[in-house]
This record gives structure tokens, sequence and C-alpha cells, in this order.
């Protein structure tokens, strides 16, 4: 199937952000270290501690979203090229 230099492009950038989703995500997963943030010095009754684990599933989830984008981007047939 001969593809056109636009969808070649598209699948490129695809499976670029689709590896690039999967290394976030990884990263997340295995390497992430435990963070503790306090908005005062020390932690005190009624500070606010920023989890680890939230940062964590916040950029999980942006590593899954890269991953989806990369999907659809490689899926992408511009309208140009579709069939009527």
């Amino acid at each position: 199937m001969q593809l056109s230099p636009r969808r070649k492009a598209l699948r490129v950038i695809g499976v670029t952000l689709s590896i690039i989703g999967i290394i976030i995500f990884l990263y997340t997963i295995f390497v992430m270290q435990e963070i503790h943030w306090y908005d005062n010095p020390g932690p005190e009754p009624g500070d606010i501690e920023f989890d680890h684990r939230t940062f964590q599933a916040i950029i999980g989830f942006v590593g899954v979203i890269f991953m989806l984008l990369g999907f659809s981007t490689y899926r992408f047939i511009p309208s140009s090229e579709r069939e009527i």
C-alpha cells in the first residue's frame, strides 16, 4: 500500500507520541521517587501536604494521554484521502 507523505508523517508522529507516552508511564511506575511537599517548612497540624501518589497519578495520566494521542494520530486518515 502506497502512503502519501502526509500519512507517513502522521504515522511517524503517532509512533513517536506513543513511545513517549509509554516511557512516561513506565517511568512513573518504576522510577519516580517519593515526594512530600508542604506549604510551610515543616509538617504542622493543618498544613497542606501534596502526596506523591497524586503526583504519580497525574504524570501517569499524562503518559496515557500521550499513548492515546499517538494511537489516534497513527490511525488518522486525512480528509483528502478518505473514500467518499
